[in-house]
């Protein structure tokens, strides 16, 4: 059952200003409100770039073409080079896993967090703090 003592979302505002936005949104929502893919549409659809807030929100695209070696050919094989791509890649992506094992066993074992805006002292997660507004959506939108 449902603990109706919490709400179902929350959303905190930090005036942080990074390298890419003037504030940053920290949004905490129980799964049963939406999926991940609806959720994201709906974050999608209320931010704007600060830089053309004109602007229509969207998602990265990668523009990479298929590779010609990997492009079939007439009798539809790979043929000689485009086995020795996929060999490569293949290589490619097993190094990589293996520096990702290695570096998250050593952040485990030997490196700390980094300070940041959002990090408490020691000890905070016994006593968490909240600091919650409550507003409409039309408040929200004339503060644009």
């Amino acid at each position: 059952p449902l603990n109706f003592s919490k709400p179902l979302w929350e959303i905190h505002i930090l005036q942080i200003k990074t390298s890419q936005a003037n504030s940053v949104v920290i949004l905490r929502i129980h799964h049963s409100i939406g999926d991940g893919v609806s959720l994201i549409s709906l974050l999608l659809a209320f931010t704007r770039k600060s830089s053309d807030p004109d602007a229509l929100p969207s998602l990265p695209v990668d523009n990479k073409k298929k590779s010609k070696a990997l492009q079939t050919r007439g009798s539809g094989s790979l043929g000689f080079l485009g086995y020795f791509v996929l060999i490569l890649a293949f290589l490619k992506m097993l190094w990589n896993t293996l520096v990702d094992v290695v570096l998250f066993t050593a952040t485990i074992i030997f490196l700390k967090d980094t300070n940041t805006p959002l990090k408490g002292k020691p000890g905070i997660e016994k006593a968490p703090g909240k600091f919650c507004s409550i507003f409409s959506r039309t408040e929200a939108t004339q503060n644009r």
